[in-house]
C-alpha cells in the first residue's frame, strides 16, 4: 500500500476526513436547536464532544490499525501454513496446491479424454482453479479499497445515524481477511489427503477441495456477512441488472 497510500496521498484523504467533523459538528449544531423546538430527545453536547474527540483519533490513527490487523491475520494464515509445513514437508499454500493439481491432471496422458467421466472431472477442476485466480485477485484488490476508506468509516461513528456505514465496512473488511485464513485451514485439510493420480475417487475428492476454495467466501458470509468476491455471482448479478 506505500505506492498508493504515501506520505502525501493518506495525508490528503485523513485531511478530507478531518474536515467532514467540522459538517458533523455544524450538523449535531443545527439538530440542538432543533431540538428546543421540537422536543425531540438528542444526545448532550458533552457527549457528542467526548464521541468526536474519541473517534477523530481512532481515524487519524485509522491506517495504522489496519496494518496491525492484517498483521495479526498474516499471523494466524502462516501459523496454519507452517502447521502443514510440520506435517507433510512442504507449505500448504495456493503455490503448492497448483503444483499438485498439474500431477493430478495429467493432460499429456495418451489415454486422457475430455468425454470421459474422468475427463469432465479434471476440465472442472481447470475451471474451478480460473475462478479462484479471479476471485483473489478480487479479494486482494477490494481489501485496499476498504484501507483506503477506513478513515471514513470510523468518521461516521460520530454520529448514530451514520453508525451502519462502519458495520457494514468493518464486517466485508474483516469477512475478506478472514478468508485468507479459512483458505489456509482448507488447504491444511486437502494436503493432509493423499490424491492418487489414477483412482476416480481421489480426483472427485480433489474436485470438492476446489469446490471448497470457491465456496470459502460464501462460507464466511453466512458467519459474519460481508462481500461477495465469487466471480460466478458477480456476473449472474450483472447479468440480470443489465437485463432488466
Amino acid at each position: 500500500m506505500e505506492n498508493l497510500l504515501g506520505n502525501h496521498i493518506s495525508t490528503s484523504i485523513l485531511i478530507i476526513a478531518n474536515s467532514l467533523l467540522i459538517a458533523f459538528t455544524i450538523y449535531y449544531c443545527v439538530k440542538l436547536l432543533f431540538s428546543h423546538l421540537t422536543y425531540i430527545s438528542l444526545e448532550k453536547p458533552y457527549q457528542f464532544i467526548f464521541r468526536l474527540l474519541l473517534f477523530a483519533i481512532i481515524m487519524n490513527s485509522a491506517y495504522f490499525i489496519c496494518e496491525q490487523i492484517i498483521s495479526i491475520n498474516s499471523l494466524i494464515s502462516s501459523a496454519i501454513q507452517s502447521i502443514g509445513n510440520e506435517l507433510f514437508g512442504h507449505t500448504s499454500n495456493f503455490q503448492s496446491f497448483i503444483s499438485q493439481f498439474n500431477t493430478i491432471i495429467s493432460v499429456e496422458s495418451t489415454s486422457f479424454n475430455i468425454f470421459s467421466l474422468e475427463g469432465m472431472i479434471k476440465g472442472f477442476i481447470s475451471v474451478g482453479l480460473i475462478q479462484l485466480i479471479f476471485s483473489y485477485a478480487l479479494r486482494y484488490i477490494m481489501i485496499k479499497v476498504f484501507i483506503v476508506i477506513a478513515p471514513f468509516a470510523i468518521l461516521s461513528l460520530v454520529h448514530s445515524s451514520s453508525t451502519w456505514f462502519f458495520k457494514n465496512w468493518l464486517k466485508a473488511f474483516l469477512g475478506l481477511l478472514f478468508l485468507q485464513s479459512l483458505i489456509a485451514i482448507i488447504l491444511l485439510i486437502i494436503f493432509s489427503i493423499h490424491f492418487d493420480t489414477t483412482n476416480l475417487f481421489s480426483q472427485i475428492l480433489y474436485l470438492g477441495g476446489v469446490y471448497a476454495l470457491i465456496k470459502a467466501n460464501t462460507y464466511i458470509q453466512y458467519l459474519i456477512g460481508g462481500i461477495s468476491t465469487e466471480i460466478s455471482q458477480i456476473s449472474s448479478k450483472i447479468y440480470h441488472t443489465f437485463s432488466k
